[in-house]
């Protein structure tokens, strides 16, 4: 991995920004306000931050109903659609998902993230690790002083600022002894060299 590391952002201003973490949601996202009833808190200022909307929910239940049915016809053409309880499943489960992205509650410093855990610092990881398949990885994060959390990547990669920020305290951490199997190092992509900073929240570049 690199060891020209970007340098850690200041806990109030988050300047510098850190490099554009590799990922697949890397386009720009809207701000949303502040409400401290869904920000997680943290040590010091929460700098970006992330949580599920009544939007953020029409669009998981759409995009769930349309694969499941894409796959449905590669895998069975058209029969299936005579098959009325095949239909009540596909309305359950987008029913299900346009609820599930709006319990979605994250926060991240300068050097800390909370994604409905524990606050965890990025900067002082002793281990780093992933659980699950593509498309629903689970990163799972713990600290020098025994936090861990939890938090899903597609949904830390929501808010791409907000996942520069963990990903920069990540890199530092693992370039300092921090444990990482072979499988998490790819998935988090951390062989890519750092790209440029993105424009800071509600600028007009990415």
């Amino acid at each position: 991995m690199n060891t020209d590391l970007p340098p850690k952002p200041d806990p109030q201003t988050g300047e510098p920004r850190p490099p554009a973490a590799p990922g697949h949601f890397n386009g720009r996202r809207e701000p949303q306000p502040y409400d401290a009833s869904k920000v997680p808190s943290g040590p010091s200022a929460a700098l970006e931050w992330l949580y599920g909307t009544r939007k953020a929910g029409w669009w998981s239940a759409a995009t769930i109903v349309v694969l499941i049915i894409v796959f449905l016809m590669l895998k069975s053409g058209l029969d299936w659609m005579l098959y009325w309880p095949m239909w009540l499943f596909i309305a359950a489960v987008g029913v299900a998902f346009w609820f599930l992205p709006r319990n979605t509650k994250m926060a991240a410093g300068a050097d800390w993230v909370n994604a409905g855990g524990d606050v965890v610092h990025t900067y002082e990881l002793v281990e780093v690790k992933t659980s699950g398949t593509p498309g629903s990885w689970e990163l799972i994060l713990k600290d020098q002083r025994g936090n861990v959390d939890r938090g899903n990547i597609a949904d830390y990669q929501q808010n791409p600022l907000l996942w520069d920020l963990v990903f920069n305290g990540i890199r530092h951490s693992v370039a300092v002894g921090a444990t990482i199997d072979p499988e998490t190092y790819r998935v988090l992509k951390l062989d890519e060299y750092p790209n440029p900073p993105r424009s800071r929240r509600g600028d007009t570049g990415v």
